[in-house]
């Protein structure tokens, strides 16, 4: 659960990152790269996150 926290956390950085890129680029294609990255970057952070997220359909069973 903790590495795909980290790994979770390391997208959303590097997302931010590239759309920080994004915002200095004078040139238009180059600027339009740095946003791809970070919607890809942002789409793994997703994944990560879902893949440790809780379950709300999974019930706890008591210990007898």
């Amino acid at each position: 659960m903790v590495k795909d926290d980290n790994t979770s956390r390391y997208y959303r950085r590097r997302e931010a990152q590239e759309r920080a890129l994004a915002g200095k680029a004078l040139d238009t294609q180059i600027r339009k790269i740095h946003l791809e990255l970070a919607e890809g970057y942002a789409a793994k952070a997703q994944e990560s996150r879902s893949s440790w997220e809780p379950r709300s359909h999974l019930r706890t069973v008591p210990n007898s």
